[in-house]
């Protein structure tokens, strides 16, 4: 690098800035410091480099006092080096003491620089307003997190609170700056890990909403076929209770029915032992009526007929006689039948 700076400054005569971190290690610090100390860059080429060095810086047309100045001094070459101040001392030391309590490097370059500044440690205030910063290029839905002012406050404090600590229990000081970004990176990091899993959380959630809303429209759509169901099994039962209530009348006629077709059977049987006992009675009454009229004539119809008043016995027998033959009852009609030439056959 500091090769480079110097061809740079030589050949094109361009300032050149080199900016040394303080986390630098010792032995290149100490490398650089004998460099700025000799002002010159021969001691850092081999001979090969120096021959190439020569010829590039020859090649352009300079005075030769030019040439000569490029060479040993490089004028146009600015070294910023941040070193931590690892000792700490009161206003009230000597100059001689407190450059005793400096490390050998840090006199080193305080001898060597044309100017010295000394930074104080970050107020709460600036680590404030340098997280409200960085909190501001982070993603706007982690930023959407919290407020960012709130968010400065506490790691601002964590930043001083950390550092008090190591400065009484440690007797060191690791927190710097540099930690306190990096402390935001990680917890932009962190934000965004979270942030992620948050997502892929909501995105589970969300599909499974989305499947219990089907299982939801599934379940309403059987919940209304059910219903359709029921109503068609009540309808069903009401028809049944229907038919069973029909069945029931019919069954109680059928029942009323056969009492009185029994009531009318024993009836029928009453009558039918009458009509065998009648019949058993007149049996003998018939057998010598049939007799009787087997022994009449002709003659003894004539002479019925020629009675003008006859017996009530003679009138009953022909009322009789006119309701066998479908006739009507009385006395004129008998003789009419009677006086039939067929009647007595």
């Amino acid at each position: 690098m500091l090769m480079e700076a110097g061809s740079q400054s030589r050949v094109n005569g361009i300032n050149v800035i080199i900016l040394v971190h303080e986390e630098i290690s010792p032995l290149i610090r100490e490398e650089l410091l004998v460099s700025m100390a000799q002002s010159t860059y021969p001691a850092l080429h081999t001979e090969d480099e120096l021959r190439n060095l020569v010829f590039r810086v020859t090649a352009v047309r300079h005075p030769r006092r030019h040439l000569m100045d490029s060479w040993l001094s490089e004028k146009n070459v600015h070294v910023f080096v941040l070193m931590p101040q690892t000792a700490s001392y009161s206003g009230e030391m000597s100059v001689d003491s407190e450059t005793q309590s400096l490390s050998p490097q840090m006199q080193k370059a305080l001898k060597l620089s044309c100017c010295v500044e000394v930074y104080q440690p970050w107020s709460k205030q600036s680590l404030m307003e340098v997280a409200v910063q960085c909190l501001t290029v982070l993603p706007h839905e982690i930023a959407q997190l919290g407020s960012k002012d709130s968010q400065s406050v506490v790691m601002a404090g964590i930043h001083q609170s950390a550092c008090q600590y190591a400065s009484v229990f440690l007797r060191v000081q690791p927190f710097t700056p540099h930690t306190y970004l990096e402390f935001i990176a990680h917890y932009g990091s962190l934000c965004s890990l979270l942030h992620q899993q948050w997502q892929s959380k909501n995105k589970r959630i969300t599909s499974a909403l989305a499947r219990l809303d089907v299982l939801n429209n599934t379940a309403q759509q059987h919940e209304q076929h059910l219903l359709r169901l029921q109503k068609k099994v009540a309808e069903t039962q009401q028809h049944e209770k229907d038919l069973l209530k029909a069945v029931q009348n019919k069954t109680n006629l059928f029942e009323k029915t056969l009492e009185k077709y029994v009531e009318e059977r024993n009836n029928l049987d009453y009558l039918e032992n009458q009509s065998n006992q009648a019949e058993k009675q007149i049996n003998s009454v018939f057998v010598s009526a049939i007799n009787i009229l087997k022994c009449l004539n002709p003659s003894d119809l004539e002479e019925v007929r020629h009675y003008r008043d006859p017996p009530d016995g003679v009138v009953k027998i022909m009322d009789a006689i006119c309701l066998l033959f479908n006739r009507p009852l009385g006395w004129e009609s008998a003789k009419q039948l009677f006086s039939q030439s067929n009647f007595f056959q």
